[in-house]
């Protein structure tokens, strides 16, 4: 049981994921000359490594721990070109299933680039916004077209549009009374909680309330610069997000999480953390390093392709 809400509320950074999304698309490109080119380029070189080697992972170690088939050629190739699918045994694609997210990320920037063609902020954001609601608006036409059609006309991707919106509330200092926007937002995602979403579409109760959580933070203001470990646990956030799937099912290969007491519950997302926080160190940090081109140079820190900072030291006793 401890598990099981531990699984609802969690599944709600995913939309938190989404929103803040959206706002730092906007946030890290509003008001600069950015070629769509360079965007697409910078944000390739931060995913797509570590997600591909996180596919090729998959296709080895669940054949080998849990006994599954392998992916067949189709389903491998369309998950590596982040096109979702349904495998001929009916199951929703990537193989790998944090990678759905991810899909959702691409497609975004995809339209975002294709946003970066208008030279002004407004046109841009004008841009985004007519071509989210446009599709959404346009799913009960196009949305039988394939899996991929079907995903990327549902409303999850509004989620990414809040996160734009947010930006521009934030950027006009519109944002008054923060901790009203950050109480409504924690109240709502509690509600919705407690009542499944009360039978309302998941961008409309989740990313609502992830909205309203970031636009309150953002009101708060910055308390200045952050904590070291804290720092460098959102720099690894992809590493701990793309591993957390192997770390729970090898966990789960010795003691069932569904019946385990919340102890144990905790005890596996220190272990995610832990898990992300060593990959991050010495598998993604260096990859980015090595394809990390010099013509990035002002746009990468933006986009999050800045060498972040390297682990704290222990302090000498």
């Amino acid at each position: 049981a401890h598990a099981n809400f531990a699984v609802v509320m969690l599944s709600g950074g995913v939309d938190l994921f989404f929103v803040i999304s959206g706002f730092i698309m906007f946030q890290t490109t509003a008001g600069k000359a950015v070629r769509p080119a360079a965007f697409i380029r910078a944000r390739l070189t931060r995913i797509v490594p570590l997600y591909w080697l996180a596919l090729l992972v998959a296709m080895i170690y669940f054949p080998l721990a849990r006994g599954s088939a392998p992916p067949a050629l189709r389903d491998i190739t369309l998950s590596y070109l982040f096109l979702p699918y349904v495998s001929a045994t009916g199951v929703s694609g990537p193989f790998y299933n944090p990678g759905w997210t991810l899909n959702f990320e691409m497609f975004f920037y995809t339209l975002f680039a294709a946003a970066l063609l208008w030279r002004g902020t407004g046109a841009r954001v004008a841009f985004i916004t007519a071509s989210m609601v446009g599709l959404m608006a346009l799913k009960p036409v196009i949305g039988h077209w394939g899996a991929a059609v079907h995903q990327f006309t549902s409303g999850l991707i509004l989620e990414f549009l809040m996160g734009v919106w947010v930006g521009v509330l934030h950027a006009r200092g519109w944002i008054r009374w923060p901790r009203i926007w950050l109480a409504l937002g924690v109240g709502l995602a509690l509600l919705f909680m407690h009542y499944s979403g009360l039978g309302t579409p998941r961008m409309a109760h989740a990313g609502l309330s992830a909205a309203l959580v970031l636009a309150g933070m953002l009101g708060l203001g910055e308390s200045g610069t952050r904590p070291g470990l804290l720092s460098w646990i959102g720099d690894a956030s992809c590493s701990i997000y793309l591993s957390h799937t192997f770390v729970i099912d090898a966990v789960e290969l010795l003691v069932p999480l569904n019946t385990a007491p919340a102890s144990a519950v905790i005890n596996t997302a220190v272990l995610c953390l832990g898990a992300g926080l060593f990959i991050y160190r010495w598998v993604e940090l260096p990859l980015l390093r090595a394809l990390r081109s010099p013509g990035q140079g002002r746009l990468a820190p933006h986009l999050g392709l800045k060498p972040p900072a390297t682990p704290p030291e222990p302090r000498a006793p």
